[in-house]
């Protein structure tokens, strides 16, 4: 199978690499001229539980493919999106399947804008990866890739997709009701990645501080709230009782919103709580909370500049 990935970031690089490692023909996709010339030379590193590796890929430039990919991951942050769908219709052919699994919402209805339903792919990932720069990440834990089709039913593509994953290390498992997933992830990333983003403060801010987790509370219902105006039924319960477990489990860590405001980077604030708040807007509802953390983020991202700290 051949393998586009584009976006060598910190989730595109963890999966090329380990997809790679397994034997697969992985293409890496990026923008950076000398950061693609370097990965196609001396491939991608993996800092792993179990050691440093070595991925041996090829790499290029949008503009570079010959070739139709059999599977095109979409990894790039959700605002750059658009422009990396743009460049890929050079090696998107009639039979390429898209997947996308990055954060938030809205993913789904952009990759559709360019391929046909029946050959996306949506899902989730939450195996932690960092970046130490482009084609090198840091990824110290588990996780697990869950995903569908976004015509709904699996396809031996899909499960085919599934098994090379799993084979590479990728834990993947075929979620019938993905969009439950998805905004589930969701609210895990807009409680944790906006209030620490705004404060400034790690992940154990949400349990330490009881006015920060009362915040976390009314960011989850109201994602209820309009996930289910949207035909998707969450369990509220489970969703607060997750996003405590993992604050407990990693109060020290700087969530990847943070870290891209403290690198005065754009976020992915505008498909997180944004995407809530489009959605809500979409079905007549407010999403005050939500509203109020991607208010503050955009304000923040506008002003880098002028930052005193």
């Amino acid at each position: 199978m051949k393998i586009a990935i584009i976006g060598a970031g910190a989730m595109g690089t963890l999966y090329g690499g380990r997809l790679a490692l397994a034997g697969e023909e992985v293409t890496m996709i990026d923008v950076v001229e000398p950061a693609v010339r370097r990965m196609d030379r001396e491939g991608l590193i993996l800092e792993l539980v179990d050691g440093v590796h070595t991925a041996k890929v090829s790499a290029r430039l949008a503009a570079e493919m010959d070739f139709a990919a059999d599977l095109v991951i979409l990894f790039t942050k959700s605002v750059y999106s658009r422009a990396a769908l743009e460049s890929a219709k050079t090696f998107i052919g009639p039979d390429t399947v898209v997947m996308t699994l990055q954060n938030g919402l809205g993913n789904l209805e952009l990759v559709a804008e360019y391929v046909p339903m029946e050959r996306i792919i949506v899902g989730i990932s939450d195996f932690p990866s960092d970046l130490i720069e482009t084609g090198h990440i840091r990824s110290i834990g588990e996780g697990h890739t869950r995903i569908m089709t976004a015509a709904g039913g699996e396809t031996v593509f899909l499960q085919d997709v599934c098994r090379r994953f799993e084979a590479a290390g990728l834990h993947c498992s075929i979620t019938p009701d993905i969009m439950a997933t998805i905004w589930t992830k969701v609210a895990v990333n807009a409680t944790a990645n906006s209030i620490t983003s705004v404060c400034r403060l790690r992940c154990g801010v949400l349990i330490d501080t009881p006015e920060a987790w009362q915040l976390a509370l009314r960011i989850v219902d109201e994602i209820v709230m309009v996930a289910a105006a949207d035909g998707v039924k969450l369990d509220r319960e489970a969703i607060v009782d997750n996003v405590h477990k993992v604050m407990e489990a990693m109060p020290d860590h700087l969530t990847s919103m943070e870290q891209d405001v403290l690198a005065k980077r754009p976020t992915e604030v505008g498909s997180i709580n944004g995407g809530v708040v489009k959605k809500a807007k979409a079905l007549g509802l407010d999403a005050p909370c939500n509203e109020t953390m991607y208010l503050l983020i955009r304000t923040i991202e506008q002003n880098y500049a002028g930052q005193i700290l």
